[in-house]
């Protein structure tokens, strides 16, 4: 959201960058739970194609790339806050719905299996 400056806006665009900050608000509160791109743009009034036009225009991301990435952000924090953390359980609580599914996500995020990340 950096590129844009509200003070530049038209009041139509001012519109869209609200709804769009609400959508990345909506997405860090319900990060654990399964989010699709059928659903959010249902929530948010768009036409899937579109809504999924604007998301990777706007983030540089698809949602499913955003999504892991914030959920692998998340885990890294709870991780490391945690005494004896134990991966699987993280994971997820994290939003995760399979190990494989964690572990591909971790790598594409980080380079590196959780083992190599902290230690």
């Amino acid at each position: 959201l950096e590129k844009y400056n509200p003070k530049k806006l038209s009041d139509k665009n001012i519109n869209k960058f609200l709804t769009f900050t609400q959508v990345l608000i909506y997405i860090e509160d319900h990060a654990t739970e399964k989010i699709t791109l059928n659903n959010l743009s249902k929530h948010f009034g768009y036409d899937k194609f579109h809504f999924s036009k604007l998301f990777n225009k706007s983030t540089g991301f698809n949602l499913s790339n955003y999504v892991n990435n914030l959920r692998i952000n998340n885990f890294i924090f709870e991780y490391r806050k945690t005494t004896n953390p134990n991966v699987t359980d993280i994971a997820l609580k994290s939003g995760f719905s399979s190990m494989p599914s964690f572990y591909r996500a971790f790598h594409n995020v980080t380079g590196s299996t959780p083992r190599e990340y902290f230690s």
